[in-house]
């Protein structure tokens, strides 16, 4: 008995858990001010569809979606954590360059029109849909068609 009640008790709070996060159109100017400068920075000439803040219970996260379809996540402190376009490539200045001189040698001609960095490995997708994971040092640890 007592482990059902432990149990119905987990289950109810994950579901309000899950309940609680939301999301919310804001403005850019609501943005952290990381995020405000690297949209001035790298997407000053594109114009910004939507902006939304995703709320958690653990964490906040910004997306800004402009209006050729390029899509930017952002974290909580406004660092960005996600770069992906619909058309063209992400800007060179944000891939690492032993990531860019790896693509450009074994991948001539392709662009790489999503990157996406974590802790540990930073992920990018190339115009050919090849999506190549690469360890912290900028050594390739895996490769999905």
């Amino acid at each position: 008995m007592k482990k059902t009640l432990f149990f119905l008790m987990c289950f109810i709070v994950l579901h309000i858990s899950a309940c609680a996060s939301a999301d919310k159109p804001i403005s850019k100017k609501e943005l952290p001010q990381a995020a405000q400068t690297f949209i001035q920075t790298y997407f000053s000439d594109k114009a910004i569809t939507l902006v939304k803040q995703d709320t958690d219970v653990a964490r906040k996260t910004y997306d800004v979606v402009f209006a050729d379809g390029t899509e930017v996540e952002f974290n909580g402190k406004g660092l960005w954590t996600e770069v992906s376009t619909m058309t063209g490539a992400v800007p060179q200045d944000l891939v690492p360059e032993i990531i860019r001189t790896f693509v450009s040698r074994k991948y001539a001609g392709q662009t790489i029109c999503r990157i996406e960095r974590e802790r540990a490995k930073t992920e990018v997708k190339l115009s050919n849909g090849l999506e190549l994971t690469f360890n912290k040092d900028g050594r390739l640890i895996d490769i999905d068609n």
